[in-house]
C-alpha cells in the first residue's frame, strides 16, 4: 500500500532556525517515503530505457555483438545483442547538443562519436567505458569542430585509428591513433567542407563526399606521418593516396562519382556492402543512389520523394482495382540503369 505523509506547514518568519536533527532525521525518512511512493505497486511492471529525444544514429558491430544508438541530445546507450532481441547496458552523456557522427571499428572493439561542442570521444566496447576525450575546439593545435568520422582498420593492418573531418571547413582530414587520440596524420581529400566518411575495409579504401556533391575514393597509408610530440604541430599534410589497382578506372571523368554535384543535390549518409563492393549514397533530393566501387558508375537511382511513392502507390490501387497482378517492371521503369546479370556476377567475383 501507498504511505500517506502530509507536508509540514512553512513557519511564517524571516529568520528560520536552525535545523535540528530530529528535523533532518525528518526531512530523510521523507526522501524514503517519497522513494517508497514511486515504486510500482503491481506485481509485474515494466520500465524504458528508450531515448527522450529523436534517435539520428544507430551503429551495429556484428562481430562483437553490440548496437549503439545517439540521440539529438546528446546521449549515447549500448546495447548488447542477446539470442532474442538485444539488452540494455550503458547510458552516456556524452555530448552537449546533438552528435555528428558515430562510428564503429571494423573489428567491434572501439566506438568513436564527434559532437557539435568541438569534442570527439573514444569508448573500449567490451568494457562499456569512454577511453579518451579530444577537445578539438580548444585543446587541438589547429582548433577546428570536428563532423564526419570513420575508422581506418582493415584485417590486413589492424591498428585502430580514427579518421575526424571538420564540420565547417574546408579542412584536411585528421588521423588519430586509438585509444590515446594521438595525431599520426593529415590527408588532404576535398576542397569544400566533408559531410560523410565511409570506410571499404575489404578493399583497404575509404569514400567520402562533401558539401558540392563530389565524391571521392581513396586509400590511407598503414604507417603513420608524425614527428615530434605527437599533438599535431609537426604532422605535415600530404594528399590521400590514390586507390591504385582496387579500383577500373583511371579518371573520375569515366565515372559518376559526379553525378551528385552535377544535380546539385547534397550527399547526407554513405553506407557501404559488406563485401565493399557496392556503396549507396542518400541525398538531399530524397534519392539513393547505389554505386559500383570498381568502376564508379552509378547502378541504380532510388527516388524515396513523397510524389513518387504516390505515383507508385496510385498505380498499385489502379492494378488492384481492376483485378490485374501487380508489375514488378514499374519499380524499375524510373529506377535508373541496372547493371546486366552477367557484369553484376563478373563484378562480384573480381
Amino acid at each position: 500500500c501507498r504511505s500517506k505523509h502530509t507536508r509540514e506547514s512553512a513557519i511564517p518568519c524571516k529568520m528560520l532556525p536552525p535545523p535540528s536533527k530530529r528535523s533532518r532525521r525528518g526531512a530523510a525518512q521523507r526522501r524514503v517515503l517519497a522513494y517508497m511512493d514511486a515504486l510500482p505497486c503491481a506485481a509485474q511492471y515494466e520500465t524504458s530505457y528508450a531515448h527522450r529525444a529523436v534517435v539520428t544514429h544507430t551503429v551495429v558491430a556484428a562481430k562483437a555483438g553490440f548496437v549503439c544508438t545517439a540521440s539529438e541530445n546528446g546521449h549515447v546507450k549500448f546495447w548488447k545483442k542477446m539470442q532474442r532481441g538485444v539488452e540494455f547496458v550503458k547510458h552516456f552523456h556524452a555530448h552537449v547538443g546533438p552528435i555528428a557522427d558515430v562510428a564503429a571499428s571494423f573489428d567491434g572493439l572501439w566506438l568513436a562519436t564527434t559532437g557539435d561542442d568541438g569534442a570527439a570521444k573514444l569508448y573500449d566496447v567490451h568494457a562499456f567505458d569512454m577511453a579518451c576525450i579530444l577537445r578539438t575546439k580548444r585543446d587541438a593545435a589547429e582548433p577546428y569542430v570536428p563532423g564526419a568520422a570513420c575508422w581506418l582498420q582493415t584485417a590486413a593492418a589492424p591498428t585502430p585509428r580514427v579518421a575526424l573531418a571538420a564540420a565547417d571547413e574546408a579542412a584536411p582530414i585528421r588521423v588519430y591513433a586509438a585509444p590515446t587520440f594521438a595525431l599520426v596524420a593529415k590527408l588532404r581529400v576535398h576542397a569544400s567542407p566533408i559531410v560523410a566518411l565511409c570506410p571499404l575495409p575489404p578493399l583497404g579504401l575509404v569514400v567520402s563526399a562533401d558539401a558540392r556533391g563530389v565524391l571521392e575514393c581513396w586509400r590511407c597509408a598503414d604507417g603513420p606521418r608524425r614527428g615530434g610530440d605527437g599533438k599535431g604541430a609537426a604532422v605535415s599534410e600530404v594528399p590521400a593516396e590514390a586507390p591504385g589497382d582496387a579500383v577500373a578506372y583511371r579518371s573520375k571523368l569515366d565515372t559518376d562519382l559526379y553525378a551528385l554535384a552535377k544535380t546539385r543535390a547534397g550527399p547526407c549518409r554513405i553506407s557501404a556492402s559488406s563485401d565493399g563492393a557496392r556503396f549507396a549514397v542518400t541525398a538531399s533530393d530524397a534519392t539513393i543512389r547505389i554505386f559500383e566501387t570498381r568502376t564508379g558508375r552509378c547502378l541504380r537511382l532510388l527516388d524515396e520523394s513523397a510524389a513518387a511513392i504516390d505515383a507508385r502507390r496510385g498505380a498499385w490501387l489502379l492494378r488492384s482495382a481492376r483485378g490485374a497482378p501487380p508489375d514488378a517492371s514499374d519499380d524499375s521503369d524510373d529506377a535508373g540503369p541496372m547493371p546486366e546479370p552477367a557484369a553484376t556476377a563478373a563484378a562480384g567475383e573480381e
